[in-house]
């Protein structure tokens, strides 16, 4: 038996912590953002929504993002069942939970205030990046170069000397250049966790259209006429026509890194718990569906994967099927389309590791086991 005591004074203490409303950022007052459909407190409607409805942040306080809203594209038609926004009725593009830009800023940010220089000496360019910053040479895709280190497991290949954090110089091959070449500086690390409570298609639902690279929506932070292949963003989930999801993250312009993975048979048509973090470590990826028992299918890219060169800090996360690879020439969905948004959110959040530190596996495995409890979602 537990007995409370709840007292009708106000405390004078400003060091207790704040209350939360949810278990998941116990203990963390910044660098979090997310929703949940199935609360009240999240998604005060509870019913079938209207576009601009309010999706409350689960943070609150000074270290806050900001609230998030329903958006309905014209003519199209959201469901609420299950606790989940529900995609099914829609016949093209652009309705989501849509989530603040500040999220994105705030992770693109982190390693602000970083700075690369370059100059010629001789025929080899020497680039200097300060600790906490990485540099792009304009043009050479393949040469990454960060202040510590090279990235991406590349070697340098464009006649250039790195100087920068612990890496005092790094030999170059042949001299190539004439000039001092253009240097591009990123913001260095950009450490996030993104996490996505989805009902996923059926096996016979799942994407089978085989325009737009063969890929359907679940997740992206583009503009809703762009992707990730032309547009700044932190990361895309995406059904594939060889039945996997696929979990995209950029690097260098649109370059970067593309994991899949296969959903097991009891996945497709359930709800599951799907994943995608970024760390020193490399890049990660796992879904793990919503039932007791279920294990957690997972991979990653573990070379380091460079920082995004594309600025996404004016983005916003947008949990449902937008962009360029939701796109069909007439306005209207195709049949496989239709079929492929027979999916649903019910719980999502995207945290910035470089201020909170957590461990996402931790995290994800806490959170799970949660939200298996409360049994909202069907």
């Amino acid at each position: 038996m537990t007995t409370s005591f709840i007292s009708d004074a106000a405390t004078t203490n400003t060091s207790l912590p704040l209350a939360k409303v949810d278990a998941l950022i116990d203990g963390v007052d910044a660098g979090f953002w997310g929703f949940d459909l199935a609360s009240k407190y999240g998604f005060p409607r509870q019913g079938a929504p209207y576009s601009g409805d309010l999706v409350k942040d689960l943070q609150a306080g000074a270290g806050a993002y900001g609230d998030g809203a329903i958006v309905q594209a014209s003519g199209q038609s959201l469901g609420y069942v299950g606790k989940m926004l529900d995609f099914s009725d829609l016949t093209y593009r652009n309705s989501y939970v849509q989530g603040p830009a500040s999220v994105l800023a705030g992770i693109w940010g982190t390693g602000s205030g970083a700075t690369a220089t370059a100059a010629l000496s001789g025929s080899t360019a020497v680039v200097t990046v300060t600790a906490g910053g990485a540099a792009y040479v304009a043009g050479k895709a393949t040469a990454v170069f960060i202040g510590g280190g090279l990235a991406n497991g590349v070697t340098v290949s464009s006649a250039c000397t790195v100087v920068g954090g612990a890496v005092t110089a790094v030999a170059s091959p042949a001299a190539t250049f004439t000039s001092a070449p253009t240097v591009v500086i990123v913001p260095s690390p950009q450490l996030w966790l993104w996490c996505g409570y989805y009902k996923l298609p059926t096996n016979a639902d799942w994407n089978a259209e085989t325009s737009n690279g063969n890929r359907f929506p679940l997740f992206q932070c583009s503009n809703d006429d762009q992707s990730f292949g032309t547009d700044a963003d932190m990361l895309a989930v995406l059904q594939q026509t060889d039945k996997t999801l696929r979990f995209a993250k950029q690097g260098y312009a649109a370059q970067g890194v593309t994991l899949a993975i296969t959903p097991a048979t009891p996945d497709y048509g359930a709800v599951c718990q799907l994943a995608a973090w970024a760390t020193p470590s490399g890049f990660f990826v796992r879904l793990k569906r919503l039932e007791t028992g279920a294990a957690a299918i997972s991979t990653s890219w573990t070379t380091t994967v460079a920082p995004n060169s594309l600025n996404f800090a004016a983005k916003t996360p947008k949990f449902g099927p937008a962009g360029a690879y939701a796109l069909k020439s007439g306005g209207v969905w195709s049949t496989a389309q239709q079929a492929a948004s027979n999916f649903k959110v019910g719980r999502g959040f995207i945290e910035n590791l470089g201020i909170t530190g957590r461990d996402p596996i931790g995290v994800l495995d806490a959170d799970w086991e949660r939200t298996l409890a409360r049994a909202v979602y069907s």
